[in-house]
């Protein structure tokens, strides 16, 4: 009688074992749920394929951690800086969003001169805060258009040019 009881409290043992791995497990997953609020290339957009086949491919694209120092309320969002060198172009650009939900990012060319910078909200997956924040948006380009850009909007809208446009020749300039 003994060793039933031994072996039912070994069952229940591993039992309450497993039940809590498959806690674990479930924790893990919400974690990688989270994770994928962050901020990434849209590869799938419109934009991105169009903007690819006119010879404008984004390669590279991040958003800084939230800079506290600045009030969200009182920074328009802008390109600080545009860096060309051989056929990259860099783009730093300073706006505000949801301090909370993950972005996609694109490309549109519009015309010879003007880019649009698509950044959207990922929309599944990324609960929204009740906060705005200042961030840092890196653009990297591929430019193998015949021109460079000298228009710029965000979402649509106009974007100004406040800070340095530097050029590095490339060497075979």
């Amino acid at each position: 009688m003994k060793w039933i009881l031994v072996i039912l409290l070994s069952i229940l043992a591993s039992l309450a074992h497993a039940q809590a791995g498959s806690v674990q497990h479930l924790q893990l997953e919400e974690l990688e749920e989270t994770m994928e609020c962050e901020d990434k290339i849209d590869k799938t957009s419109k934009h991105y394929k169009t903007a690819m086949e006119a010879g404008a491919m984004l390669v590279k694209y991040r958003i800084s951690d939230c800079d506290q120092y600045y009030n969200p309320d009182e920074r328009k969002d802008k390109i600080s800086r545009i860096e060309s060198k051989s056929d990259q172009l860099s783009f730093q650009l300073q706006l505000t969003k949801n301090c909370c939900i993950g972005t996609t990012a694109a490309i549109e060319i519009i015309d010879a001169s003007t880019w649009n910078f698509i950044i959207a909200e990922q929309e599944e997956g990324c609960p929204a805060c009740f906060c705005q924040c200042c961030f840092t948006a890196f653009f990297e380009v591929k430019n193998e258009t015949d021109t460079a850009p000298t228009s710029f909007r965000l979402n649509g809208a106009p974007l100004l040019v406040s800070g340095s446009v530097i050029r590095v020749k490339s060497p075979r300039e």
